[in-house]
């Protein structure tokens, strides 16, 4: 027992030691650490503030780019859904459009048609797009195929024309044979005009065109035609539209000189009067019908005096409706005067004053001005249509039936 005493005698001792010691060591650990820290902050601040503060960045920086990542994921997937979206409703404005016959064609067989795009084959450069010329077989027909460029808002003005001139037939519109969306290329088949635009017969010297002058029985039934058109697309009983861009230069002149209006894209207000269909398609706040009216008036005084557009309109300023203007009589053509018909002409200058001089709610419809129009050349009889010229042109363009419209009013059918 006396062994057993001191065997735990001992263990005690010893284990108070630890004890002591284990408490000791972890003190002189504090201790240490704190020298340390506090060693390390008075003599090394630079190196541990350099090295919190990368630290803190680095963690920060990480954050936002996760951050970033995920804003780009999100706006990714809504584009994506968004250009979804838009491709579905063309695809559907595109499927209509074939269901109401025009006809979509190939790339291919449009590269062949024009030589691969060459430069050859330019019949006409716009703001937005170029005109070719394309060869359809061996048999001497030809088409125009319209191919947009690069440009701001190209795809809704693509769009744009592809659907209105897909639906408007007209003796006297232009009209939209085909279409072809591949990648990145967007290009309208239409007929081929073989005499050009209106504005290349009336002005032949400034497009470096040698042509005979065109006298005035065609002048006055390219005119009658125009109104024709604009009559018919302002009272068409399914759809009311606005032309907007009403110029000599928009014009073309098939291969027996009949007019057909082109240039609607991105143009006009588009509404249905049997409430099936509202289209409203405009670059600018507002067109009105009594826009495209005040166009013609001064289309009409450029056909008369052989003037450009611009000058057309300087020799129509200031004038009040109750006259004809001794400027506008002395700038009448010369090679118009003394041909049996000055007196029609005058007339014709009296609709055209009426269109341009009146204010905005007083001038006539475009369906009264093609009735004026049409009367006086009824006066003449067969003395107009004898006289109208015989093709200019190389080809003989590509005939399709022509789609007269719907039978609204007799007059402009």
């Amino acid at each position: 027992m006396h062994a057993i005493d001191q065997i735990h005698e001992f263990w005690s001792s010893s284990m108070d030691n630890l004890e002591v010691f284990l408490n000791w060591f972890a003190f002189g650990w504090s201790v240490a650490a704190v020298l340390l820290f506090v060693v390390t902050w008075f003599y090394m601040p630079n190196t541990f503030a350099d090295k919190a503060m990368e630290i803190n960045m680095k963690w920060r920086k990480e954050k936002e780019e996760k951050k970033k990542t995920k804003a780009q994921k999100q706006l990714a997937q809504f584009r994506f859904q968004k250009q979804t979206t838009v491709d579905r409703a063309q695809n559907a404005k595109i499927h209509m459009l074939e269901k109401h016959g025009s006809i979509r064609m190939s790339y291919s067989y449009l590269l062949k048609a024009t030589n691969n795009f060459s430069d050859n084959n330019v019949i006409g450069i716009g703001k937005c797009a170029t005109l070719y010329k394309a060869a359809i077989g061996n048999n001497g027909n030809f088409l125009t195929v319209k191919r947009f460029r690069d440009f701001p808002h190209i795809e809704q003005k693509f769009m744009c024309e592809i659907m209105t001139n897909g639906q408007l037939k007209h003796r006297n519109l232009v009209s939209l044979l085909g279409f072809c969306k591949e990648k990145e290329e967007k290009l309208l088949v239409y007929n081929y005009m073989a005499n050009g635009s209106l504005y290349d017969w009336l002005h032949p010297m400034e497009v470096g065109y040698k042509r005979p002058t065109l006298n005035w029985p065609p002048r006055y039934e390219i005119t009658v035609g125009i109104a024709r058109g604009l009559a018919w697309l302002h009272h068409n009983c399914n759809y009311r539209v606005t032309h907007g861009n009403i110029c000599s230069k928009f014009i073309f002149l098939d291969k027996n000189f009949d007019p057909k209006i082109s240039s609607f894209g991105g143009r006009m207000i588009m509404t249905s009067n049997s409430g099936n269909l509202r289209m409203r398609i405009c670059e600018k706040s507002e067109f009105r019908e009594s826009d495209d009216v005040y166009a013609f008036g001064i289309l009409l005084v450029e056909v008369v005096t052989g003037k450009k557009p611009e000058d057309a309109s300087n020799l129509c300023e200031g004038f009040d409706g109750t006259l004809i203007s001794r400027n506008l009589c002395n700038a009448i053509d010369s090679s118009l005067s003394g041909k049996g018909f000055d007196s029609d002409i005058s007339q014709v200058l009296k609709v055209a004053l009426e269109c341009i001089g009146l204010s905005l709610n007083e001038r006539p419809t475009m369906l009264e001005v093609y009735k004026s129009l049409r009367s006086i050349g009824a006066k003449k009889g067969s003395a107009y249509t004898s006289e109208i010229p015989m093709q200019i042109g190389d080809g003989d363009g590509t005939h399709v039936a022509e789609h007269y419209g719907i039978d609204i009013i007799g007059e402009v059918e």
